[in-house]
């Protein structure tokens, strides 16, 4: 079956390796379970940060964007691959001919636990994004994990976290100022894009920056900001990569918290001090501030009770 003769849609967030495609192109399209020719339909592309606060001059680097939210078109395979399930997969373009990338992403997951409900603004319940921030070894990844064990059976939860989000979407940023801003606001789209489906989106990210993370505030509007806060030392004490030695010792360059800045959140929602508490201590401030400030956007569905032991940090 040709592309042109496409009964499949998918919606994807994808960044793209140089440029951006135009609609009506045929790519290659790659997930994990798939690989089929594929005819872009539509595409939004997605604004660019306004680069406010870099160090530099903003007219120094105002890139065009190559974020787009994407329609494609795929012929349907014989094995019928559960692309429209609700949560979010990796997805790769490629030139069909050359078998060169063309973008990297993650496609948009049709919710179909809250099809056909309403809640307002959005077309199903949730929509919001939980955004963890702090040095390296804090603890927002195993946060992030936690929260998500505590909701998924009642929510559809999708967890962005940043060094993986590195491998796709920000694969091709460094660690300049600019690129930190860039993978912030790159995070900051795609949270605010899962979002407008019904999820809720757990962002783990250092994000040392509070310009960046109050663009991500703006964008996605519906943004619960917690600072996992943890002294460098207990951080470097965590540290099973040996990532802090290797930049005290000039391996790593521009490396948060020691030769490159992490400005902390002047007011974020809830401050998790993890040297002195548990996860589950932690954890129950997040759930709390969901309870009390983003239950209306959930509907009926409750998952604020106790539940078993989580792992430690």
């Amino acid at each position: 079956m040709a592309a042109g003769d496409q009964n499949l849609g998918i919606t994807a967030i994808l960044a793209f390796s140089h440029g951006v495609p135009r609609v009506g192109e045929e790519f290659l399209i790659a997930t994990s379970k798939l690989e089929a020719m594929g005819k872009i339909r539509s595409l939004a592309i997605q604004p660019s940060h306004s680069s406010v606060g870099l160090s530099a001059s903003p007219s120094l680097w105002v890139p065009p964007s190559r974020m787009a939210l994407v329609d494609i078109g795929v012929a349907r395979p014989s094995i019928d691959e559960p692309l429209e399930r609700d949560t979010a997969q990796l997805i790769s373009l490629w030139h069909p001919a050359s078998r060169e990338p063309v973008g990297d992403g993650l496609t948009v997951p049709f919710n179909s636990r809250n099809a056909g409900r309403s809640s307002g603004a959005l077309s199903v319940p949730g929509g919001f994004t939980i955004w963890t921030t702090g040095l390296s070894g804090a603890g927002k990844t195993t946060i992030a994990r936690e929260l998500h064990r505590r909701l998924y059976s009642h929510f559809r939860v999708e967890i962005l976290d940043a060094d993986v989000v590195r491998t796709h979407i920000c694969k091709r940023l460094g660690f300049t100022e600019e690129d930190r801003m860039e993978n912030v606001w790159r995070l900051a789209l795609t949270a605010s894009m899962l979002a407008e489906t019904g999820a809720i989106v757990l962002v783990s990210a250092i994000s040392p920056y509070r310009t960046a993370r109050e663009e991500a505030r703006r964008r996605i509007g519906r943004f619960i900001e917690v600072y996992v806060n943890a002294p460098l030392s207990v951080c470097e004490s965590r540290d099973v990569k040996g990532l802090y030695k290797r930049a005290r010792d000039g391996e790593i360059q521009r490396f948060t918290g020691i030769d490159d800045p992490y400005e902390p959140p002047l007011d974020p929602e809830v401050e998790c001090h993890t040297e002195i508490e548990s996860i589950s201590e932690s954890v129950e401030k997040i759930m709390a501030v969901i309870e009390s400030e983003c239950k209306p956007w959930l509907g009926s569905a409750s998952a604020f009770a106790n539940e078993t032991k989580p792992h430690e940090y």
